[in-house]
C-alpha cells in the first residue's frame, strides 16, 4: 500500500501533510455507502432493485410514478429525476436530519423525467444510509466504521465530517479565490 502526503496541511503554514493528516471524508461516503449496500445484498438482506418505498415507507417524490418506481439502484446511479438539492443540507441552516430532508424532497419538481437522465445528488445517498440503518439496526456511520474501516484497518479514518473536526493533525480546506 502506497500512503503519504503532499504539501501543507494549511495555505501559509510549513507544517506538512503526511499519511496521517485527515481530510474530510467528502463524496468518498457514496463509495462507502455503496459498499455496506453491497453487503447487505450479498447477505440476501436487501436488492438493488428493490424499490425505496417498500423499504421507507414514508419516502415520497413530487412525481408519483418516481415515489412508487424509484429503486435501490435508481438512488445510487443518480438517475432520480431531482436537481441538485445540496442546498438542503450544505448550509448550517439547513442543517437537518435526514429523515426531514426526505421529507422535503417531496416539494422539489424534478429537473428531467425519472431514469432519463444523469445528475449528481447528495441528498439521495442519506437516504440510502437509512437504508443500511433500517436493516442492520446500526446507523449508518457505525456500519462503516465497524464492517468497512476496521477490517481494513483504517485506525484513523472516522466516517463523519463532524468527527474529523475534532481530531488533531486536519488538513483545512482551500481554494482557489480570483
Amino acid at each position: 500500500v502506497f500512503a503519504k502526503g503532499y504539501g501543507v496541511i494549511q495555505i501559509g503554514k510549513p507544517a506538512p501533510a503526511t499519511e496521517h493528516t485527515r481530510f474530510a471524508i467528502g463524496s468518498t461516503t457514496k463509495a462507502m455507502t455503496t459498499v455496506a449496500l453491497a453487503m447487505l445484498v450479498d447477505e440476501g438482506k436487501l436488492r438493488w432493485d428493490e424499490r425505496v418505498i417498500d423499504l421507507l415507507p414514508e419516502f415520497r417524490l413530487y412525481d408519483p410514478y418516481a415515489t412508487r418506481e424509484l429503486t435501490v439502484r435508481d438512488l445510487l446511479t443518480h438517475r432520480s429525476g431531482l436537481p441538485g438539492t445540496d442546498l438542503m443540507w450544505v448550509i448550517p441552516e439547513n442543517n437537518v436530519s435526514t429523515a426531514e430532508m426526505m421529507r422535503r424532497l417531496r416539494y422539489v419538481k424534478p429537473s428531467s423525467s425519472f431514469r432519463s437522465h444523469w445528475e449528481y445528488q447528495n441528498v439521495v445517498y442519506s437516504i440510502a444510509g437509512l437504508f443500511i440503518e433500517r436493516i442492520s439496526g446500526i446507523p449508518w456511520e457505525t456500519f462503516v466504521r465497524t464492517r468497512v474501516f476496521a477490517p481494513l484497518g483504517m485506525t484513523e479514518t472516522v466516517p463523519l465530517v463532524s468527527e474529523v473536526l475534532e481530531q488533531s493533525n486536519v488538513a483545512v480546506p482551500h481554494d482557489i479565490v480570483n
